[in-house]
């Protein structure tokens, strides 16, 4: 077999299956087909039958039959071919001289194995042009194992996993309920106390006349946290936690304690307050009965730092307590438009998937499990995690990731397929801005941030997010509204993480505004911040 044939087999899966997932990648959208080679001329193309059987929940089984003409045609070609090109050399005989049939029968096999390549390629070809196929993932065909017969058509079979067939419910017009809110010049001071809280420092509160100080709304208190099971068993201890006093706290992931502002307010330190753990958003309830134990060791406040045109200029890039109004009356308004659309996602979502039943690819949905459940793995050890820890949990992981990638997957066909009937696309230029916005965000350069996504080949990932995202906005532009009144978005909450969970997705405390700016007040050793973390996910 000679170089230009290894070559040829070498690369002809991977091009064979590029051809066939040109137009859909695995879960994440369009991928141009530019890798793939050319579309075969019209007068060129093969006669072939093709069968296409459902073999299971979004999979297809192909069999596809080339007629003997068309390998005949091509064989006699490749072989005329050697002939005139003085070649191939066959003892006893000058070049170009030897009989067609004794060239024939030295060079079948090399000759055979070219027909073979060009026939599938352009057989995948005309069957991704001709067949609704939309597969997620490369079929499952080698073409190591197939051999050209020497007579009768030549077959090859594959199965493959599609994207799910499934009609499309009315998504334009949809009831959506949307929160408003004018905010006060009060609430807009609230939060420039949150920000300047980021920049001061975690002091003893001092009570008046010297007597024991009272924890009021908005005070840090120093305490231990134990969760009771309903037979009395200690679940959980969390030594020396420094935290905000809020309306509401969240333990993640065993649920919330509403009105702790209330429960906490006129305590001391050396006092104990119990309160039922209950269920909270995405947050798994604890067992009926399961109580927080919660006893203060001190009670602090913050230290607001001196608020000069210097210190202003530094940390928020304005010069007067006015322009720093402004820029938190923006941020504001910001954080609730993320509300509205974030709650506008829900019930769209909510409203379309409870209107339309499919399948989703089981194979696919493995995957996705699987690398949900390796990253969050990776997240536990990246937090300190010992293995033994890391296996009593996952059993509970793997339940979690597969629940999770059911519902991902569910809610990215429904918008891709949106996106398909509006013909909704994702340009170059889109990619950019994204990157561009991704970049200010985490406050790194545009081609820091470009370099990142090309090294771990996120492009396709953003692009899927941002088609699923046009999708959104397009609902959401043909939607109803009925506005109601909504409390700010995240001040009222207080977020800890228990040590049955990680404390990096589920660890978010309530300052969220204050998170697009600078670092948390300064806490004891040992202390909980009120800092948020994290970065944007791509």
């Amino acid at each position: 077999m000679t170089d230009e044939v290894k070559n040829q087999q070498a690369s002809l899966a991977e091009q064979g299956q590029a051809v066939l997932t040109a137009e859909t990648g695995e879960a994440g959208g369009s991928s141009p087909a530019a890798n793939g080679p050319a579309a075969a001329p019209a007068a060129e193309r093969l006669q072939q039958t093709v069968e296409i059987t459902d073999v299971g929940p979004c999979k297809k089984h192909v069999k596809v039959i080339v007629a003997r003409e068309q390998i005949d045609q091509r064989m006699d070609e490749k072989i005329s071919k050697l002939m005139l090109e003085d070649r191939p050399a066959v003892r006893g005989f000058r070049p170009g001289k030897a009989p067609r049939r004794l060239v024939e029968r030295m060079y079948r096999d090399q000759v055979a194995e070219e027909v073979k390549n060009e026939v599938l390629m352009a057989s995948l070809e005309q069957l991704a042009e001709e067949q609704q196929l939309a597969p997620l993932s490369p079929p499952q065909l080698d073409p190591f194992a197939l051999t050209l017969p020497e007579q009768g058509p030549f077959i090859y079979e594959f199965d493959v996993e599609v994207r799910p067939e499934f009609e499309l419910p009315p998504y334009k017009g949809l009831k959506i309920r949307r929160p408003v809110h004018t905010f006060t010049p009060e609430e807009i001071e609230a939060e420039i106390r949150s920000l300047l809280e980021l920049h001061g420092q975690i002091v003893p509160k001092e009570g008046p006349n010297g007597a024991e100080p009272q924890v009021e709304p908005g005070d840090y208190v120093s305490a231990t946290l134990v969760v009771v099971a309903a037979d009395g068993r200690e679940v959980e201890r969390l030594e020396e936690q420094v935290f905000k006093v809020r309306e509401r706290l969240l333990l993640s992931p065993l649920g919330a304690v509403e009105d702790f502002g209330k429960l906490l307010t006129g305590r001391r330190a050396g006092e104990t307050v119990e309160a039922e753990l209950t269920p909270s958003g995405r947050y798994r309830a604890a067992q009926p009965g399961t109580r927080l134990r919660i006893t203060i060791q001190e009670v602090k406040t913050v230290r607001l730092p001196e608020v000069t045109p210097e210190f202003l200029s530094e940390h928020f890039g304005v010069s007067s307590r006015e322009q720093l109004a402004e820029m938190v009356r923006r941020l504001l308004e910001d954080r609730l438009q993320q509300q509205q659309f974030q709650e506008g996602r829900r019930q769209v979502l909510e409203q379309l998937l409870q209107a339309v039943k499919f399948d989703i690819p089981q194979d696919l949905l493995e995957r996705q499990s699987r690398r949900l459940l390796q990253r969050r793995v990776l997240e536990l050890h990246e937090a300190g995690r010992t293995e033994e820890e890391i296996r009593s949990q996952l059993r509970r992981l793997q339940r979690e990731a597969v629940q999770t990638a059911h519902m991902e997957l569910r809610e990215h066909f429904l918008l891709q397929k949106v996106a398909e009937v509006e013909k909704i696309e994702v340009s170059d230029e889109d990619i950019d801005r994204e990157i561009q916005r991704l970049a200010s965000k985490q406050g790194i350069s545009y081609r820091k941030m470009k370099a990142r996504v090309e090294k771990e080949d996120l492009t396709e990932a953003i692009a899927a997010q941002l088609l699923e995202r046009k999708a959104l906005e397009l609902i959401l532009s043909q939607a109803q509204y009925e506005d109601y009144e909504a409390r700010p978005p995240a001040t009222t909450e207080q977020t800890l993480s228990s040590a049955l969970e990680d404390q990096g997705d589920e660890a978010a405390p309530a300052d969220t505004a204050a998170s697009e700016t600078s670092a948390a007040p300064t806490a004891p050793a040992g202390g909980a911040s009120d800092n948020p973390s994290g970065t944007p996910a791509t």
